[in-house]
């Protein structure tokens, strides 16, 4: 939820600065802030969602290190591909 306050709070922020007239390089470093930040907490939905769906129907002990291995590959390839 802190998160979701902290988008909202950027996306006033953008919308005062479109309002206001200020510079369109001022807006799309508002823009490119909240992107990124969007697409931080997409990664870290997709991150839990893939741990919990391919390492948790299994026994703690019994994620071998191939299948941990998978996931954070998978994880880096996702953070990589939302930067």
């Amino acid at each position: 939820m802190a998160r979701l306050c902290r988008f909202r709070r950027q996306v006033q922020v953008l919308e005062a600065t479109i309002e206001g007239g200020v510079s369109c390089s001022y807006a799309r470093q508002q823009l490119s802030a909240l992107r990124g930040a969007v697409n931080g907490m997409i990664a870290e939905v997709l991150e839990s969602h893939l741990r919990e769906t391919l390492a948790q129907p299994m026994q703690h002990d019994d994620v071998t290190q191939s299948t941990e291995s998978s996931i954070n590959d998978t994880v880096t390839l996702i953070r990589t591909y939302l930067k």
